[in-house]
């Protein structure tokens, strides 16, 4: 199994688990099913994400 990458920060509100380490930051799933019903939840679209 490949290793997990390192999310360092999110592009949304700035922040960084080195400034916060009490949150816990995601990338999007590759699985496309799966990552349109997270856009969803953020109020994003396919043409949005960019990985």
């Amino acid at each position: 199994m490949a290793p997990k990458k390192c999310t360092s920060a999110c592009v949304f509100c700035l922040t960084s688990q080195s400034k916060n380490p009490s949150i816990s930051l995601h990338s999007f799933p590759k699985d496309q099913s799966q990552r349109s019903l997270w856009l969803t939840a953020c109020g994003l679209t396919e043409d949005d994400y960019k990985p």
